[in-house]
């Protein structure tokens, strides 16, 4: 009775709270790679970049939806924060699930059931900055979202038949966006002959001359709340691990995390650029290289057995074969299935586990200047235009 009464204590004060802090989002829509796709892959015909098989999706939705993990991204968990096994005790559980915007789980933009009234999901696996970017796997670039959004956006204000009223809508939305993981990892490190004509430097303004594109292009759009996240670490995948065992390096991939890092400078003053040439426009950055470097030197405290292999695959690291995948015959490597995730950083060879993704969206919801800035996304969910 005494554990009811505290509980029951704890959520009425949480919720007068949230109260006079509750978010004016009356939608979502998601832009990018496999970091936030929700299955749009599935529906490109031609498509190689999908994971519409067993076991992804197993943990949350218990089957594959497309999604690139075992369960929830960070735009799922942006929407409706649900409870996870990330947090044992139950009265934190039922205070925390407040934290979203109180909408749906965004559907892939390209479901013939999607209903945009409350958002969509345009990223795509396996996309880029760059049209070149995937180009041969059947993807679509951030471009083509870009496209996409535009006739959502137009057929939302023939719906709403008032065009007063879909500005209104289009500029409380929230709009976030990860890319450039690819370009750098695709396009560039596993192309020789590009790093030897083009500078890292080069490329990477070449990146955010296309970052800067699309950013004006939504706010043309109508785009007023933007939450834009940085490159994580991305010499440190496991499959990142397996490439730099085999240059003889041990640990990360130094080339991979110098050509994030360089990246992510890069993005964080355009963002600064646009703030200053957009005042209308609130933009927030996560910095989501500093979140993940303080997981994986902390990893026991947030539960994780391993921050170095796969949960799901084979081979070193779990990343010599793909999750899902078999492997060939006579491999000298046991199959790791995907068991026990939640004692994983990685799900597979490149994606972060569904707590991973938990914990990441955690900082970047409620977290200080060092996780994102200059505001949470609490705080910009609450902002009026």
């Amino acid at each position: 009775m005494f554990r009811f009464l505290i509980a029951a204590l704890l959520v009425a004060a949480a919720t007068g709270a949230l109260e006079s802090e509750r978010s004016v989002v009356p939608a979502l829509f998601a832009f990018g790679d496999s970091l936030l796709d929700a299955g749009n892959n599935v529906y490109i015909a031609n498509s190689s970049a999908r994971v519409d098989f067993p076991p992804y999706g197993e943990t949350f939705f218990h089957r594959p939806t497309g999604r690139f993990t075992n369960g929830r991204t960070i735009a799922d968990f942006l929407g409706k924060f649900a409870k996870c096994c990330s947090f044992p005790f139950f009265v934190f559980q039922f205070a925390t699930s407040a934290m979203h915007l109180g909408l749906p789980l965004l559907r892939p933009s390209l479901d013939p059931a999607a209903n945009f009234s409350k958002g969509a999901n345009f990223a795509s696996g396996g996309s880029g900055l760059l049209e070149s970017t995937s180009f041969d796997a059947g993807v679509f670039s951030m471009s083509s979202q870009i496209k996409q959004f535009s006739q959502v956006a137009s057929k939302l204000t023939k719906e709403m038949g008032n065009a007063a009223h879909a500005k209104q809508f289009l500029s409380q939305a929230l709009y976030i966006i990860t890319s450039g993981s690819n370009d750098i990892g695709i396009t560039y490190l596993e192309n020789t002959t590009l790093q030897q004509t083009v500078k890292p430097q080069e490329f990477v303004q070449g990146l955010i001359h296309e970052y800067n594109k699309t950013i004006l292009a939504l706010h043309r759009l109508g785009a007023r709340k933007m939450a834009i996240f940085e490159l994580g670490v991305l010499g440190c995948t496991p499959f990142s691990r397996l490439v730099a065992s085999t240059m003889n390096e041990t640990g990360c991939l130094t080339q991979a995390n110098q050509m994030g890092v360089l990246f992510n400078a890069n993005l964080e003053q355009l963002v600064r650029d646009l703030r200053s040439q957009l005042p209308d426009m609130k933009i927030a950055l996560g910095k989501t290289l500093n979140i993940f470097t303080g997981i994986l030197n902390n990893a026991t405290h947030y539960g994780f057995a391993s921050t170095t292999s796969a949960c799901c695959g084979a081979g070193p690291f779990n990343a010599g074969v793909s999750c899902g995948r078999k492997a060939p015959p006579n491999y000298p490597y046991k199959v790791a299935t995907g068991k026990k995730p939640s004692r994983f950083l990685f799900w597979d060879r490149v994606h972060p586990t569904e707590v991973a993704y938990s914990l990441v969206f955690k900082q970047l919801w409620g977290g200080d200047l060092g996780a994102i800035e200059p505001f949470n996304l609490k705080q910009l969910s609450t902002m009026i235009d």
